[in-house]
């Protein structure tokens, strides 16, 4: 049937319409809702006369498609149509649009009736009641997956940078020399290579472009992993998946390592154990995403204050971890369930790039960033807590300004035993007083500073001398730490949050609280012989502070070497090491200032020219990886 049939079956049918439109409107003078119903009944009537036309005229969202549909066949015809027929046309549309706007407004009514309604059956509907205290551990575990919950987006610095200062920060940066004609020619040259690898790989392109961790860089080599992958294990053992649904349950993630990256990762250690930087960028420059390698040489790199070469080398070693990633992992983190073993080694290297890019984002001052990224390694073991990003978080998140969100973490933080945040969690309740304050919670905020001073006066009088605040007050004068681990921890927290509190708003709320807390309502410390736990001396030490260094136990710093850091007691490593791994440290003072000058030299010659060419096959074979 041609268009202008159809127009004219339309015609004849909207004419009915109208007519019984305008009886019902003469009928409905009295504006009755009966009257009301009748009308908006009456264009359905004629339906039943012609029938296969009942789908032009659905009163709905695809009422306005097919109106447009039928001017633009109206606009392209051969010009047999007439004036008359838009113009009786225009008038049905409106008679219909006005009939479905009285449809709306009468939806609306039902809808406000039912939601007015609704409270009176159940109260508990009310507007966002406060969360009562979970009472088992199922929920608690779920309750702590949801605050713990990753925004993706949030792990990319450049968002934040183009945030702050807009679309400059994609404009090429002079730095390192970068912005000369050789350094824009070999960017052109990366980014023609990008281009035509994703016209022929397509998932590989994607997969640079795509990344969970880091956007893949034009300058960088295209190269495959070199065999880095991640597999699913399975739920995690910590969750009490037993009474936890199956939403609540959360899912353990492994990185696997095969054959050829276990051989690499042997001449890795070995030339570590020889002190090798010459041997270590040889790997590097044929394997350019080998993770240690990457991790040993950004902190050559940040021996020699080059951060901007030593953040490009963590950003390809997480870049490589993201392209590795299991397909669903993206989704349990986002959903907080995602986990990790950190009795791997594998996994444990994940935990080491995150953690130094988070001091390398701490560098650049995107705060944003790095809570994100700290939030990150809470969550994928919140239980255990292997790199005790709890005794940071606070900081970094008050930083980035993120006080509504630490507040949600630490109110799960602050249901430990009150033992147990004394002498190894003594920063929680102080940075989250200092939240609330910043939110404006101003009772909230004073009665908890006022508990972490009667709980933990030791902690204020530190940071009272660190301040330069005189008179000490009574109530704090003279307290000392009662044990080893609140010294160490006071000592982390002081020098950490320093710069936080000495603002004159911080300032003048901490005096006030500490200055209305009688000496007799402090609690009086104990001494007690408590051990320095293990993940506080791999915190302490990683933070690379000498007065903190100190008070770490000669067994730790003997043990510690830079790239696996304090392994766990029960390690499970997936294959086996050169022996006598793990019984010295590999820091850069080891070799000598020259040779350290000519080695850099060298490694800038090597990693910044352009990366080898490489023919079909390797292509192929990276495509086919990714």
């Amino acid at each position: 049937m041609s268009s202008r049939a159809i127009r004219r079956a339309q015609q004849q049918l909207e004419e009915e319409q109208r007519a019984t439109l305008a009886s019902a409107q003469h009928q409905n003078s009295n504006g009755t809702d009966e009257h009301e119903d009748s009308e908006e009944e009456a264009p359905q009537r004629p339906s039943s006369n012609l029938n296969p036309f009942d789908m032009l005229n659905d009163a709905g969202d695809d009422e306005q498609d097919a109106t447009a549909q039928e001017e633009s066949e109206e606009e392209h015809d051969d010009g047999d149509g007439d004036n008359e027929d838009e113009e009786t046309t225009t008038d049905a549309q409106k008679n219909q649009k006005t009939t479905t706007k009285k449809k709306n407004k009468k939806k609306k009514k039902s809808k406000a009736k039912a939601s007015t309604s609704t409270p009176a059956v159940s109260p508990e509907n009310d507007a966002t009641p406060p969360a009562p205290k979970p009472s088992t551990a199922p929920e608690d575990h779920s309750q702590l997956d949801a605050v713990l919950a990753i925004e993706t987006q949030h792990l990319h610095v450049m968002n934040e940078m183009r945030r702050l200062f807009g679309r400059v920060v994609d404009q090429p940066s002079a730095t390192g020399g970068d912005d000369n004609p050789e350094a824009r020619r070999r960017r052109q040259r990366g980014r023609g290579q990008a281009q035509e690898s994703g016209q022929r790989g397509g998932l590989a392109s994607l997969g640079w472009r795509h990344n969970i961790f880091i956007k893949g860089q034009d300058n960088w080599p295209k190269a495959p992993s070199g065999g880095l992958s991640m597999e699913k294990v399975g739920p995690w053992v910590e969750c009490p998946s037993s009474k936890a649904s199956k939403e609540d349950t959360a899912v353990e993630y492994r990185f696997v390592h095969n054959k050829n990256y276990q051989a690499i990762q042997q001449t890795f250690v070995l030339c570590v154990e020889r002190s090798d930087v010459q041997g270590i960028m040889n790997i590097l420059h044929e394997n350019p995403y080998h993770i240690a390698s990457l991790l040993q040489l950004s902190e050559v790199a940040k021996s020699q204050s080059d951060h901007a070469r030593a953040g490009d080398f963590l950003e390809r070693a997480l870049f490589s971890f993201g392209r590795a990633a299991h397909s669903t992992f993206n989704t349990a983190l986002t959903s907080g369930t995602a986990r990790l073993d950190f009795t791997r080694p594998e996994n444990r290297e994940f935990w080491l790039a995150a953690w130094r890019y988070i001091e390398n984002l701490g560098m650049k001052g995107t705060w944003r960033t790095a809570y994100e990224w700290a939030k990150l390694l809470l969550a994928i073991d919140p239980e255990n807590d292997p790199y005790r990003m709890s005794l940071v978080i606070d900081q970094i998140a008050i930083r980035a300004r993120q006080f509504e969100g630490y507040v949600k973490i630490s109110d799960k933080l602050l249901q430990k035993p009150a033992e147990m945040l004394k002498h190894h969690f003594p920063n929680i309740l102080p940075s989250t007083a200092l939240a609330n304050h910043r939110l404006d919670h101003v009772d909230e905020a004073r009665n908890q500073l006022r508990a972490a001073v009667i709980n933990t006066p030791w902690l204020f009088a530190r940071l009272y001398k660190a301040l330069n605040i005189d008179p000490i007050p009574a109530s704090i004068w003279g307290s000392i730490a009662p044990s080893s681990p609140a010294h160490l921890l006071t000592e982390v927290y002081v020098i950490g949050s320093k710069a936080i509190w000495n603002t004159p708003e911080n300032t003048t709320f901490l005096t006030s609280i500490v200055s209305s807390v009688d000496r007799y309502d402090v609690d009086i410390a104990i001494m007690e012989e408590l051990p320095i736990h293990v993940t506080e001396a791999r915190h302490t030490l990683l933070l690379h502070n000498a007065a903190l260094d100190a008070l770490v136990p000669a067994v730790f710093r003997e043990v510690f070497v830079s790239y696996d850091p304090l392994p766990p007691k029960d390690n499970k490593p997936s294959y086996a090491l050169p022996t006598g791994v793990g019984e010295r440290v590999y820091p850069a003072e080891e070799v000598e200032q020259g040779d350290l000058q000519e080695a850099m030299e060298e490694m800038v010659r090597l990693l910044a020219r352009d990366a080898p060419e490489q023919d079909e096959q390797d292509d192929q074979d990276w495509d086919d990886e990714v």
